[in-house]
């Protein structure tokens, strides 16, 4: 190796060094991100209705228990809150109104869509309030959908430095 080359590495590394030592103190003092948005409210009554709905309209590919099935998501749990826990509640009662369900799209009014999206909420940890929940997409965006405390954060890129190591899977062959 090289004078010159001894000289690179050496300079890099106390450049890389100073370059951590002022970002860290500045990333440590960044307040936490916090979301103005209201939670969504929503009724006892839309909920039950929607419990309705969901036992006529989804159960049947989400599973009576909302735990999912070969064909569909989750709607329980942590499945529920990565996909939807801080998103807006606009964007699930979109999702569910122009999506679902995939045999007859556009078939639910927006009531029972409304009283679907108050059913995944309560199922999900939230509290029925006093207010019901609108049935106006645009009303919901203002609203977001809770996070649950328990579940664990979104995933990172997959090659990134930071993310955990992938779990092994082991998928038994069919052919055993």
């Amino acid at each position: 190796m090289t004078e010159r080359h001894r000289w690179f590495l050496r300079n890099s590394l106390a450049g890389g060094i100073v370059a951590l030592l002022i970002m860290a103190p500045v990333q440590a003092q960044r307040p936490p991100r916090v979301d103005p948005r209201p939670f969504a409210t929503f009724t006892a009554e839309q909920a039950a209705q929607g419990q309705s709905v969901y036992a006529g309209k989804c159960g049947n590919c989400h599973g009576k228990n909302l735990s999912g099935s070969e064909f569909a998501t989750p709607l329980n749990g942590n499945a529920f809150s990565l996909n939807w826990g801080g998103k807006s509640t606009g964007e699930l009662f979109t999702f569910i109104r122009t999506r679902m369900p995939p045999t007859a799209i556009g078939s639910l009014t927006p009531q029972a869509t409304a009283g679907l999206v108050a059913y995944l909420l309560q199922v999900n940890g939230a509290k029925a309030g006093a207010g019901p929940l609108a049935t106006d997409a645009n009303a919901l965006a203002a609203l977001r959908i809770p996070r649950n405390p328990a579940s664990p954060a979104p995933p990172m890129m997959p090659l990134s430095p930071l993310s955990p190591p992938l779990p092994k899977v082991f998928v038994p062959n069919p052919l055993d």
